[in-house]
């Protein structure tokens, strides 16, 4: 079995930052297993099904994000080129 120092670790290479990531861990481990009976991190064991369940939630936010900042993306590349346009306009104009 996995612990949550293992879940914690494996989230943290898929790019989230180690407090946030932990933060959201325990919450979610609170839910599941009541803030009186949680362990030390590398003490708790998860099974594969939780373990898996809670890697499922943090690759949707992934996707999530990487879905945003391609829109994020589109919008400032087409913005650049409307004022690099306008712009150049405005200085041919003078």
């Amino acid at each position: 079995m996995k612990t949550t120092l293992d879940l914690l670790n494996e989230v943290v290479v898929m790019g989230f930052d180690r407090a946030k990531a932990l933060e959201n861990i325990d919450a979610s481990l609170d839910n599941v297993f009541g803030f009186e009976n949680r362990k030390e991190i590398r003490d708790e064991e998860l099974s594969d099904e939780l373990y898996n369940d809670i890697i499922y939630g943090f690759k949707c936010e992934l996707e999530e994000n990487e879905g945003f900042n391609e829109i994020i993306s589109k919008y400032l590349e087409e913005r650049n080129n409307y004022l690099l346009e306008h712009f150049k306009n405005e200085l041919e104009g003078c």
